[in-house]
C-alpha cells in the first residue's frame, strides 16, 4: 500500500529522493536526507540541485541524471562522490540512480538512493595507513633483525677467532708449563713453574666463562643427556678442591642425604661448573672456618628428581643491599679499586642460566661477617634399575680432618693421607699414566701449523710412551705424508694454512685419493672450542675432538680410545 511505501521511506537510514524526469526538480526527499543535507524538505521539494550546491557540482550531479534518463545506463552506480551539505560540511556518498517509468512508459521519475559512506571512507583510509606504517615497521624489522643476525654471526665469528687466537697460545704456556713440572726442578724453580701454571688456568677459566656467557646470551648453549654416577662426580670434586681448601686452612666437607639416588642422567659437566662456581667463591671469600656442601633431595619423581645441592661457608658474608647484584653480569658486591679479592663477576650470572637450563633455580641468603649459604636446584633424570652396579657412598662422604682440610672417601674407604704426601702420590700417578703407550711401536702423524703446539704435543707423546711422531704444517703435506706412510692415528689442527683441518679430513676419508689407509684414525686438536665445533669435526670424519689447551689426560684418553692395540 501507498503507506507502507511512504513509511519505508520515512524510516530508511539511507536518503531517498525522487525527482522530475522532465527538469530533475525534487519531488520526494526523506528524514535521512534532510538530516543528511540540514534543509528542511518544504525548502528542498520543487527545488533542483542547482538551489543547494556549487554550480560545477550541481552540474555534475545533473549530467549524471540525465544519463540514467536518456537511457545510457539501466542504473547509475556512483560508488563515490563529495557533496557539501549545509549541515556536516563535506561528505562522501555512494548513490544509486535509476529510471521510474509510468504507465504509457515513459520515463516519469529518477530515483536516487544515497548513502553516506564518509566515516566508513575514513575508517578504510585510517586502516590504510596504519597497515602502510606497519609494513614500513615491518621491512624496518626485518632490517634490523638481518643487521642484527648479521652482527650475532659477526660475533660468533668474533668469538670463535678469539677463542682459537688465545687458546692456541694458551695451549703452548699450560702444556710447556706442565711438562716442565714433570722435569728435575729445584724448589725455587717448582714454585715459579706453579705460579705460572695457575696462572694460566686461571687465564682458561675466565675465557671459558666469558664464552659460555657469550653462548648463553645468543641462545646457543646446549645440555648433554648423560649417564652418571654423582658420588663419583662428588668424590672428583672434593679432591679437586681439597688442596685449595687445605691452602686457606678451610675444613671442606661433602655430606649426601641417605635417600639421594646415585645413578642419574643429565649433563654431570654443568653441575660440576654450577658446584665449583659456588665452592671457588666460598672459599675465596672464608679465611679459615668451613664450607659445607649438602646434596638433597628437593622433589622425586618416577622417572626423574630435582636435586638440590647447597654450599654454606663461615667466611665474610654479604650485605643485604649488596644481594642484588649477586646473579647479574659482570657485577660484584665490590667495584671499588681497592677490592680484597678479584673475579669476572660472571660466574654467578653463568650459574643462573646453567641452573635455569637444567630446569631448576639459584638462590642464596647471608649474614654480613657470619657467612653465606649458595643453593641450586637441577632437574635430572634417573637410570633404569640394574643399568649398571650400583656404587652407594655412606650418607655421609667426609673423610678425616688433616689441618683443618677434609679430604675425599674412595668407595666409602678413608684418605687418611697427609695433604702434601697425597699432592705427590698424584703427580706419580700422573707419571705412570703419561708412561701407559710404552713399549708400543706407533707410528702418529701430528698435522700442526704452530711451532710451539708441535713441541708441546711431540713432548707429551713422548711422556706418552710414543716417541714416533712426525709433524707436517699443513694439510697438503698430511695427505703427502699419508700417501707413503702407514700411519697409526693422525692429530690433526683445524685451522692451517692452505689446506685446513676439515677438508684435509675429507680428502683422506675419500676413496679416490691416494691415501694409503683412509680409514685411520684421525683425532681434532684444536683452539675451537664454541658450540658446534665437536659436531664439525665428527661430520668432517674425524673420530674425535681434544680442545686445546690439551691436558696429558684428555691426550691419554683419546690416545687409548682410538690407537690401535699394537
Amino acid at each position: 500500500s501507498k503507506a507502507l511505501v511512504e513509511a519505508v521511506v520515512e524510516n530508511v537510514p539511507l536518503m531517498i529522493f525522487l525527482k522530475e524526469a522532465t527538469d530533475l526538480r525534487f519531488v520526494i526527499f526523506n528524514r535521512a536526507g534532510e538530516e543528511l543535507l540540514g534543509y528542511d524538505r518544504s525548502a528542498l521539494l520543487g527545488k533542483s540541485d542547482l538551489n543547494f550546491f556549487p554550480p560545477e557540482q550541481a552540474a555534475f550531479f545533473m549530467a549524471k541524471d540525465r544519463e540514467v534518463l536518456d537511457g545510457e545506463a539501466d542504473i547509475l552506480d556512483i560508488p563515490e562522490e563529495a557533496i557539501m551539505t549545509a549541515k556536516k560540511g563535506q561528505r562522501l556518498l555512494h548513490t544509486r540512480k535509476v529510471c521510474i517509468l509510468g504507465a504509457d512508459g515513459t520515463t516519469k521519475y529518477l530515483l536516487g538512493i544515497s548513502e553516506d559512506i564518509t566515516e566508513r571512507k575514513k575508517a578504510e583510509e585510517a586502516l590504510l595507513e596504519i597497515n602502510r606504517q606497519l609494513e614500513e615497521a615491518t621491512v624496518r624489522a626485518n632490517e634490523m633483525a638481518a643487521k642484527a643476525e648479521m652482527a650475532s654471526v659477526a660475533k660468533g665469528e668474533f668469538l670463535a677467532n678469539m677463542s682459537h687466537e688465545i687458546r692456541t697460545p694458551m695451549n703452548g704456556i699450560v702444556g710447556m708449563t706442565d711438562l716442565l713440572l714433570d722435569t728435575g726442578l729445584n724448589d725455587e724453580q717448582r714454585r715459579y713453574a706453579e705460579i705460572v701454571r695457575d696462572s694460566g688456568e686461571s687465564l682458561l677459566g675466565l675465557i671459558n666463562d666469558i664464552l659460555d656467557f657469550s653462548k648463553i646470551e645468543a641462545k646457543k648453549l646446549s645440555l648433554e643427556t648423560l649417564d652418571f654416577d654423582l658420588s663419583g662426580l662428588l668424590e672428583d670434586f672434593i679432591a679437586a678442591m681439597a688442596l685449595r681448601a687445605h691452602d686457606k686452612k678451610i675444613e671442606l666437607t661433602c655430606v649426601s642425604e641417605p635417600d639421594v639416588p646415585m645413578l642419574l642422567r643429565g649433563d654431570p659437566g654443568r653441575l660440576r661448573q654450577i658446584l665449583y662456581n659456588l665452592v671457588g667463591n666460598a672459599i675465596k671469600f672464608t679465611d679459615g672456618g668451613e664450607v659445607a656442601i649438602r646434596v638433597s633431595l628437593a622433589e622425586k619423581n618416577e622417572n626423574d628428581l630435582l636435586l638440590r645441592l647447597s654450599v654454606r661457608d663461615t667466611g665474610i658474608g654479604i650485605p643485604k643491599d649488596k644481594i642484588g647484584l649477586l646473579f647479574g653480569t659482570f657485577s660484584q658486591v665490590d667495584n671499588s679499586t681497592t677490592r680484597q679479592y678479584g673475579g669476572s663477576g660472571l660466574g654467578l650470572a653463568i650459574s643462573k642460566q646453567l641452573a635455569e637450563l637444567m630446569g631448576g633455580e639459584i638462590g642464596m641468603s647471608s649474614e654480613e661477617g657470619k657467612g653465606s649459604e649458595f643453593w641450586f636446584t637441577a632437574r635430572l633424570g634417573r637410570q633404569a634399575e640394574g643399568a649398571q652396579a650400583i656404587r652407594r657412598p655412606p650418607a655421609d662422604l667426609r673423610g678425616v680432618r688433616v689441618q683443618k682440610t677434609v679430604l675425599p672417601l674412595a668407595l666409602g674407604e678413608r684418605d687418611r693421607a697427609e695433604p702434601a704426601p697425597r699432592r705427590i702420590a698424584a703427580r706419580h700417578a700422573a707419571r705412570e699414566r703419561l708412561n701407559m703407550f710404552a713399549g708400543r711401536n706407533a707410528n702418529i702423524l701430528l698435522a700442526e701449523d704452530n711451532i710451539v703446539n708441535q713441541k708441546v704435543a711431540v713432548a707429551m707423546l713422548k711422556r706418552l710412551g710414543l716417541p714416533s711422531v712426525d709433524t707436517v704444517i699443513d694439510g697438503y703435506e698430511a695427505i703427502k705424508a699419508l700417501e707413503s706412510i702407514p700411519y697409526d692415528l693422525v692429530l690433526m689442527d683445524v685451522q692451517m694454512p692452505k689446506l685446513d683441518g676439515f677438508e684435509t679430513t675429507r680428502q683422506i676419508r675419500d676413496y679416490e685419493s691416494r691415501v694409503g689407509n683412509h680409514e685411520v684414525p684421525i683425532i681434532a686438536m684444536t683452539a675451537n672450542a664454541m658450540r658446534g665445533d665437536r659436531e664439525l669435526c665428527l661430520n668432517a670424519g674425524m673420530n674425535d675432538y681434544i680442545s686445546k689447551p690439551v691436558s696429558p689426560k684428555a691426550l691419554a684418553e683419546a690416545l687409548g680410545k682410538w690407537l690401535p692395540a699394537l
